[in-house]
């Protein structure tokens, strides 16, 4: 329970002060996220790089926040019912907050610092700290919580009965360190690890300095590091130094460990010699472990209070935490956020395993910078990626990646696996986690290992066998993170794809194609929506052929490890034949030049016939043969023992247009060529006539393959031909609201000042313009959506700005998300919107949004 005058008194070095009356004069905590509000506690409005938490003050109270902190609030009370505290600075208020609230409970502060291992040691020793203790705990335990921010927060829950307190502390700039080690002025101090970066170490170094005369300073004697700066440091170490590990100098070490996944068992050094059976998996456990003995011994326990209180230990949730999966299976969730360190140990853990099949799901992992798994160290995340999936898949029966961040150690491992099926690369959860569920069995063990960033628990929650658990079993499930915004990394305009909403389009064609085989067109990559992903995609949800219009957009597909049959739908020229062998690729002939080209190419390279797909021109009048010449050529592209004539296609003009009749006639024509061909005692494998507009409303058109483009992205082909109620967009594009100024009427915007504002407006500045595809004219876009409300275009669409006038939406401001194409509340701007509007096609507006606006995978499930 936090008192009112408490705060005050606290927060008084950063000019705390009550505005108004007092609703409440107690509030059971803090919060600082809207989203997470629970009724009764006092909501902290923080400003951030991404956001300002006074702009959610109204949502905060909505969700029952008793009160509010904040430094934006004015003189005047503007949140009647709440009690409201006015601060120079919501951060400095906290800090203050932390620095009374440690001076008026004094408890003895055990700090825990390090590049890796921090929160698992100091679970650790705060288990061996409380061991025996009944009722109210005396031992308060920071809870991973290490910055500024969250520590202050933690801070909260401190009370007069806790006699001890783990803390971890975790710097976010240059001087944090020594800042919160002055602020929390530990007098144990745990160094787990060494960081990756000097100037870390330099801090580090500092705060073993620090350490008061009587203190006590506990270091991993393992890492040599650690060692050598505390030798360096010689005189200036005022603390009793306590070394813990396996080195033979250590005071506190452990041996004849024995590690399985059911747990771990050790003999512990501490005094007399002890067995202990750990419930942490893997040498990181054995290693948190020691650092707690080691600070018990501090403390004045016995050997058989620590080892009690490692044994009450439980699990750490993302930590190596062992969970039943699904088929019999064992899930090992290593989601929290685990670094090279983290994965190597949980490698050693698979090798130990007790029969069945091995699977590792790999995310982007955590301060890569500078560390190592077994003899590996690199100088750039693909070098090590790339080396780190040789590693793995040396050591796995299955790699499953996630996310194009760790697409180099899937390329490196299908290069060296027994069989393609040994290695998945996926872009979403959900698909990995189908990629799962398709080959596990019992007694199979799948290890899931990311950094936070890859938020793989999303993984874990989709195989567990009680899912209803979650909550309990996995980290990140609070409201917050399941409701948790998305931003781009790259730039604040950008798209996001929902590849989920893809897969889900591509596995309803396929089921409408059903029994032919389905194309996915990849064209002008794919669409504007990234034709690397969305090809992984497809073939994941179903597609069993590829398509694109060139050779170059194919060999990037080949680049990437996507080895399925890709047809080249476009020109190309002879003098490409070559690459086409040499990738593997299907090429669209009409020519015998081009083929004569691809057999010689196939007869010098040796590994069987060039395959090619005969194109018909039955009324598109583009590329291909007029329904007379196809008998011929055919019998001729058949004489050559190079080529493969493994399909022939035709092109719809209008098959999404208001006459079916004309579509028809063009399937009259192609069923007439195929007839010819018949009494030649040939059919190809695959004919193909059915483009999206096609494969929706032309079930005869559908052959034995149909061709997907348009509808794969949940596009509709035209407003008469639309897609099933089902299927779902694939593209939002977004950006922010960089500036909102007020000016008066009769203002010029922008060039030539062509918009003059007939009132006093509010106006906000967008960071995209016509550099990124945000069509500049004839016509603009018109409308976008902020805070789900329709807001002009003002004034002329720039090269990478634009103004829109929110003067009618009175809580806009910077920082704000803006919808241009999506949906946002209840409103949405459709792509087919967009286009009337610009008098073109939906195909237009997607491809024209240009490569410089980054593609973003959407945090969808």
């Amino acid at each position: 329970m936090i008192e009112l005058a408490d705060l005050l008194e606290a927060m008084a070095p950063a000019e705390a002060r009550l505005i108004g009356t007092p609703a409440e004069n107690q509030f059971d905590g803090f919060a600082y996220d809207s989203r997470k509000v629970r009724p009764g506690e006092i909501f902290l409005a923080v400003r951030t790089a991404r956001a300002n938490g006074h702009d959610y003050i109204p949502d905060a109270i909505r969700q029952g926040a008793a009160g509010v902190i904040g430094d934006r609030l004015g003189d005047e009370s503007n949140y009647p019912g709440i009690t409201t505290i006015g601060v120079a600075d919501t951060h400095d208020a906290l800090r203050a907050w932390a620095r009374w609230v440690l001076n008026r409970y004094a408890p003895r502060v055990v700090a825990v610092v390090g590049g890796v291992g921090k929160t698992s040691a100091a679970k650790a020793i705060a288990a061996v700290l409380g061991h025996g203790v009944s009722g109210a705990p005396t031992v308060f335990d920071g809870d991973n919580h290490n910055t500024f921010y969250g520590l202050s927060i933690a801070l909260g829950n401190l009370t007069s009965a806790h006699q001890v307190a783990v803390l971890e502390l975790a710097g976010e700039g240059s001087g944090d360190l020594i800042a919160l080690a002055e602020l929390t002025r530990p007098t144990t101090l745990v160094v787990v690890s060494a960081y990756a970066n000097e100037a870390t170490n330099r801090e580090l170094d500092e705060i073993m300095a620090g350490v008061p005369f009587g203190g006590q300073l506990v270091l991993n004697a393992d890492d040599p590091i650690l060692d050598a700066r505390r030798v360096a440091l010689g005189d200036r170490v005022r603390a009793s130094v306590l070394r813990y590990g396996h080195a033979a100098a250590a005071d506190v070490s452990a041996e004849t460990e024995e590690f399985r996944i059911s747990g771990t068992r050790f003999v512990l050094n501490a005094g007399p010699p002890r067995s202990v059976h750990l419930r942490l998996l893997g040498k990181p456990g054995v290693s948190a472990a020691l650092a707690a003995a080691a600070v018990g011994l501090a403390h004045g326990c016995e050997s058989e209070e620590i080892v009690d209180g490692l044994e009450r230990l439980p699990p750490l949730l993302g930590r190596l935490h062992l969970l039943p999966g699904p088929r019999a299976s064992l899930l090992i969730d290593d989601s929290f956020d685990a670094s090279l360190p983290s994965l190597n140990a949980a490698l050693e853990l698979l090798d130990r395993r007790d029969g069945g099949r091995a699977s590792l799901v790999l995310g982007e992992l955590t301060s890569l910078g500078g560390e190592t798994v077994g003899d590996l160290t690199e100088q750039t995340d693909g070098d090590l990626y790339r080396r780190l999936g040789r590693e793995i898949i040396a050591r796995v029966d299955r790699l499953i990646t996630v996310g194009s961040e760790v697409e180099a150690a899937a390329l490196s491992a299908l290069a060296e696996a027994s069989s393609e099926r040994s290695v998945v690369a996926t872009d979403t959860p959900s698909d990995a986690v189908a990629a799962i569920r398709r080959s596990v069995g019992p007694s199979d063990v799948v290890l899931v290992v990311g950094g936070a960033e890859a938020r793989l628990e999303r993984v874990v929650e989709g195989l567990l066998v009680e899912p209803g658990r979650a909550a309990e079993v996995l980290v990140r499930q609070d409201p917050g993170w399941k409701q948790r915004v998305f931003l781009s990394r790259e730039r604040p305009t950008w798209i996001e794809v929902d590849l989920a909403a893809i897969g889900h389009n591509v596995a309803r064609l396929k089921e409408l194609a059903n029994p032919a085989a389905l194309l996915a067109v990849l064209k002008a990559d794919a669409y504007g929506h990234g034709a690397v992903r969305v090809a992984r995609t497809a073939l994941l949800h179903g597609a069993d052929y590829l398509g694109t219009a060139c050779l170059s957009e194919a060999l990037t597909l080949r680049g990437h490890g996507i080895s399925a049959p890709i047809l080249i739908l476009g020109f190309t020229p002879s003098w490409q034949a070559d690459e086409i062998v040499r990738a593997n690729l299907t090429a669209t002939v009409y020519s015998l030049d081009l083929a004569r080209h691809l057999a010689r190419a196939a007869r010098q390279r040796g590994n069987g016939p060039a395959r090619v797909h005969v194109k018909v021109d039955t009324g598109m009048g583009r590329l291909g043969l007029l329904p007379d010449e196809v008998p011929e050529f055919v019998r001729a592209l058949r004489a050559l023992d190079e080529i493969e004539v493994e399909g022939i296609f035709t092109h719809f003009a209008s098959a999404d247009g208001p006459d079916p009749s004309v579509t028809r006639r063009q399937l009259a024509l192609f069923n007439g060529v195929l007839d010819r061909l018949a009494d030649d005692g040939w059919r190809p494998r695959y004919v193909h006539a059915a483009n999206s507009a096609g494969l929706l409303r032309f079930p005869e058109a559908r052959y034995t393959m149909a061709r997907a483009g348009l509808a794969l992205y949940g596009l509709d082909p035209s407003p008469l031909v639309r897609c099933p109620a089902d299927f779902r967009r694939g593209l939002t594009f977004k950006t922010l609201i960089a500036q909102v100024k007020s000016l008066p009427a009769g203002s010029p915007i922008s060039y030539g000042g062509t918009f003059v504002t007939e009132r006093p407006s509010r106006i906000a500045v967008l960071p995209v313009g016509y550099g990124d595809g945000f069509r500049r004219g004839p016509e603009n876009w018109s409308q976008v959506l902020v805070r789900g409300q329709r807001a002009p275009i003002v004034g002329v669409v720039c090269m990478d700005m634009s103004m829109i006038d929110v003067s009618d939406i009175a809580e806009a401001r910077a920082g704000d998300e803006v919808v241009l194409i999506g949906r946002q509340g209840a409103d949405e701007i459709t792509v087919a919107q967009v286009a009337e509007r610009l008098g073109t096609i939906p195909y237009e507006v997607i491809t024209q949004i240009l490569p410089r606006v980054p593609r973003e995978v959407s945090p969808s499930f």
